[in-house]
């Protein structure tokens, strides 16, 4: 039996990590005195987001699908046995 994974202290440690990695990666932390429009970048953060989440729903429609017609033909080679 696996230990549970508390779900929190996992995006916690995400996000120090992104906090590390975009302070590497500018040379600054994010700080409210950024010239960036912040809500511009948010929108589109969402927009790579739900575009992330169609892909995975599609593979998974495929996945689904392939089994399926996996499952379909292996029903008809044992019938014929």
């Amino acid at each position: 039996m696996t230990a549970e994974i508390i779900v929190w202290n996992e995006v916690i440690k995400d996000m120090k990590t992104r906090n590390e990695t975009g302070q590497q990666k500018y040379g600054v932390y994010l700080k409210t005195n950024t010239g960036e429009n912040m809500l511009q970048h948010a929108y589109e953060e969402a927009l790579d987001l739900a575009v992330y989440l169609k892909t995975r729903m599609i593979q998974e429609q495929e996945r689904s699908q392939l089994e399926f017609e996996y499952s379909r033909d292996q029903d008809r080679i044992h019938s014929k046995m």
